[in-house]
């Protein structure tokens, strides 16, 4: 599915008609869970909580998609099916990203993660890779 439609503006009809393609993908490729609720995509909510699609329509049209969420393994689209550029530039000056990347697991995964993994994934993002590493490399981001 074309995914274009993230990057404009949520007032114009081309955001809104991809969020209708969106959810209409979602509903026939995802599961949702026992109340019938799925991932919320929103810049709020970051697919960590479920959502009526009615709710996530809202939260989409108000707030607008993670546009960073480019692979929609929680609706359904398969983790290795490539629906963007097949690579982009590393960026060397990344900010510590550790609190987005594991949002990105979902709440569940996060909960089970955030206890002692998280203490020891904290660590990592601020130990150097080698004694004397001008911090631009750190044992988690070799991983």
């Amino acid at each position: 599915m074309d995914q274009s439609w993230m990057n404009e503006s949520r007032l114009s009809l081309v955001y809104e008609e991809g969020v209708e393609q969106f959810l209409q993908l979602a509903s026939e490729r995802s599961r949702p869970d026992e109340n019938g609720k799925f991932f919320c995509p929103c810049i709020n909510c970051l697919n960590g909580r479920r959502q009526k699609v009615n709710d996530i329509r809202d939260h989409l049209l108000c707030d607008e998609i993670k546009r960073n969420y480019t692979t929609w393994i929680w609706h359904g689209e398969m983790a290795d099916m490539q629906s963007g550029p097949q690579s982009e530039p590393f960026d060397v000056e990344m900010r510590d990203r550790l609190e987005d990347m594991i949002r990105d697991l979902g709440q569940e995964s996060f909960q089970q993660a955030h206890a002692p993994m998280y203490d020891t994934l904290q660590i990592d993002s601020k130990t150097p890779l080698y004694p004397g590493c001008n911090n631009l490399l750190t044992l988690l981001s070799w991983c």
